[in-house]
């Protein structure tokens, strides 16, 4: 097997048991490796796990499968970051050609970010992201979990805080490319909401000018208003702002009722070819899409002078694994 390509399946195997809450076998390893496109024996499945082995980033346990060592954990982090650095127009883009998401079959991977809570403040937070989901300022229903102590997406949580995986908005992106359909991400943005409609976008950066995503420089600066609007007031929310040739119109609406269904809502608006959108002008020959930015339930909460760290545009996550965000009133704090 040529050099380059075996160290590709190797950073497939371990993004897979990164992700697992278990071990894993080869012949379940080998199923995962079809998620990506990929077909591979259990026989290939196996001489890279021993190559693992004896670099120390996995751990046999015999029949119940394998498992990453610390290193192997590091490793993982270190690959997804690496395949990441750079605009954030290329980490868009990046994440959204690797998801796996099948909407059909709603299994796959999605996009996620992730965000640090304090658990002293969690009761307080919970009491503010719910409010945002319920008032459907969020990119969907659903969410990721991650105890205190607990290994989470490949890192490890620390004790006094929990994580907090929101799908991010670039999850349409990929949702859409599979299906034909090539977005151009513009900029992020907050979009000033009145009577639950959107206005216009107030400030904005464009995707291809910043390393940093747009939704957490305006949290760090305190400009948002997600808990104003999710009391049915005015105020401002993270948005993106997408372009789509106008000739997708009609798979841009249909795909919009499926995303729905899967739990997925979280494109505010399509415009019209040519139209603007939101105040926003559009290129000739193609559509305006305002997408939900995924992190604005955890603004709400940052809102309220929580600390919190938030990573945007994180990871890739399974949707399976995914619960629904009533599952945070749960929560033992």
């Amino acid at each position: 097997m040529p050099e380059e390509k075996k160290l590709y399946r190797q950073k497939i195997c371990l993004n897979i048991l990164a992700q697992a809450e278990k071990p894993i076998g080869a012949t379940r390893l080998a199923e995962e490796f079809g998620n990506f496109g990929i077909e591979v024996s259990d026989r290939t499945i196996r001489l890279l796990l021993d190559e693992l082995d004896e670099a120390g980033l996995t751990e046999n346990l015999g029949r119940r499968g394998r498992r990453l060592t610390s290193k192997g954990f590091d490793a993982a982090a270190e690959q997804v970051s690496a395949s990441l650095r750079g605009f954030v127009n290329v980490k868009a883009e990046t994440l959204a050609s690797q998801m796996t998401f099948s909407l059909s079959r709603r299994r796959g991977t999605i996009v996620i970010n992730i965000s640090l809570i304090p658990v002293k403040y969690m009761a307080k937070a919970i009491e503010e992201i719910v409010r945002a989901y319920k008032a459907g300022i969020s990119f969907g229903e659903l969410l990721a979990i991650g105890m205190p102590g607990e290994v989470f997406t490949g890192q490890q949580v620390p004790k006094d805080h929990y994580a907090i995986g929101t799908v991010c908005g670039i999850t349409a992106n990929g949702i859409f490319l599979q299906a034909g359909i090539p977005t151009v991400s513009v900029f992020g943005g907050l979009l000033e909401i009145q009577d639950g409609k959107p206005k216009y976008f107030q400030h904005t950066i464009h995707y291809s000018g910043t390393t940093i995503d747009p939704l957490e420089i305006f949290m760090r600066g305190e400009m948002t208003s997600v808990g104003m609007v999710s009391r049915g007031k005015p105020g401002f929310i993270g948005a993106g702002f997408r372009e789509a040739p106008a000739t997708c119109l009609h798979k841009l609406e249909r795909f919009q009722e499926h995303l729905n269904k899967a739990k997925l809502k979280g494109i505010i608006a399509i415009g019209k070819p040519g139209h603007p959108l939101a105040a926003t002008p559009v290129t000739r020959g193609r559509v305006g899409i305002i997408v939900q930015a995924g992190l604005n339930p955890i603004a709400a909460a940052q809102e309220r002078h929580i600390p919190i760290s938030s990573f945007a545009m994180s990871r890739l996550y399974p949707y399976e694994k995914l619960t629904h965000y009533t599952s945070l009133q749960k929560l033992p704090c």
